[in-house]
């Protein structure tokens, strides 16, 4: 939508729309990558049975991050829930 409010409504004569998102062929559990597991593990200061809860987007107020944080932190007080580890 801005891409065509640019061209055909502000004059700019060539825009270039980047897709958002993460790759989802690259960041998915049916090709785990163990060395990057072991290094957010170590990160985060979790050990192999930790499960790694993954954020990846600007940091910016309109992403209300706290509510993340509040979740997470909601979360690992659960019973039966295992070791949790935001990254």
């Amino acid at each position: 939508y801005t891409a065509v409010e640019l061209t055909q409504h502000a004059g700019v004569p060539h825009v270039d729309v980047c897709a958002m998102g993460a790759d989802v062929d690259l960041f998915t559990a049916a090709q785990p990558n163990p060395g990057l597991r072991a290094l957010m593990l170590a990160a985060a200061g979790g050990s192999v049975s930790s499960l790694l809860l993954l954020y990846a987007g600007r940091v910016s107020p309109e992403k209300q991050l706290a509510k993340l944080v509040d979740a997470v932190a909601r979360l690992v007080t659960r019973p039966g829930v295992p070791d949790v580890r935001l990254v």
